[in-house]
């Protein structure tokens, strides 16, 4: 699709979640690009103000930021009026979070939190937005933002895993519910990805997972390809789609794939997420 389809199909307004940093601020910076103005979410409100000045003025384009922390009732709901007051043509449901670490370790306060900013959120929010599309009669879309956690369960990332699931699942059965409407509906899937979610975190250490970390720009430009295509489901990065994808679910059991992936992250969590500790020593008969 040409940058004027692009803008003429998913314009004139696009509203990005969680832009203040990452992957949401890559899409921010590509759309702003193809010439879509934008709404930016995000809980850190000055950051989003300085992002939004830099791309009004590279681009000519007009910014919003709108100050919101989507794992709060007050949060979505401040993103729903958003989304209602300017033409929006595409949302970019990407604000999400993990709290890591062994299921019984994690404060169910926390998990409570992330379930409603990775599920309830990009659930309330994509159902306002294509319920304008279609009572207005426009095209448009949505990039629902997931993860290769979500794939299959993901050991010490349980939670996590399961809400991210249902963001797969949500934007699969979109992408066909809403087939010739003109709204297409892609779950952009990412592995390992170099952003500050990733890097600067004190559960575990996502750097020493080892598998190939993907820099910002390549993810969002898939993304908004496979959305442009209305693709319902794209992974980015090769060694994500072999061991994540299609060839990986050949090659590997359901089982296999959970083993694997808690081998992984038991590399990278601190004894204290544990369950049990790493290493344990036999006692001895005399003992």
């Amino acid at each position: 699709m040409k940058r004027e389809q692009f803008l003429e199909h998913f314009g004139p307004w696009a509203v990005v979640t969680g832009a203040s940093s990452g992957i949401g601020t890559g899409f921010a910076e590509q759309l702003a690009a193809a010439g879509l103005n934008l709404v930016l979410v995000a809980r850190r409100g000055e950051t989003l103000e300085a992002i939004g000045e830099r791309l009004s003025r590279a681009h000519g384009i007009e910014v919003r930021a709108v100050t919101a922390d989507l794992s709060t009732a007050d949060g979505i709901e401040r993103t729903r009026r958003a989304l209602a007051e300017v033409e929006v043509g595409l949302l970019v449901s990407n604000a999400g979070g993990a709290a890591m670490g062994a299921f019984n370790r994690v404060p169910v306060e926390a998990l409570s939190q992330m379930i409603v900013l990775n599920v309830l959120a990009q659930m309330e929010l994509t159902h306002a937005h294509t319920s304008a599309l279609l009572a207005e009669g426009r095209t448009g879309g949505v990039i629902l933002v997931g993860s290769t956690a979500g794939l299959q369960g993901t050991p010490l990332g349980a939670s996590y895993s399961g809400a991210k699931a249902y963001v797969l699942n949500l934007g699969e059965a979109l992408n066909y519910e809403l087939m010739g409407t003109g709204i297409h509906v892609s779950v952009l899937v990412p592995g390992s990805t170099d952003t500050p979610s990733m890097t600067a975190r004190d559960d575990v250490d996502l750097m020493t997972v080892p598998m190939p970390i993907m820099d910002v720009e390549p993810v969002v430009r898939g993304g908004l390809r496979a959305v442009a295509r209305n693709k319902a489901v794209y992974i980015p990065g090769l060694m994500n789609r072999i061991v994540a994808g299609p060839i990986g679910r050949r090659l590997l059991s359901r089982g296999m794939s959970v083993s694997l992936q808690g081998r992984f992250m038991s590399r990278c969590a601190p004894e204290r997420l544990m369950v049990r500790p790493k290493t344990t020593t036999k006692r001895s008969a005399r003992d």
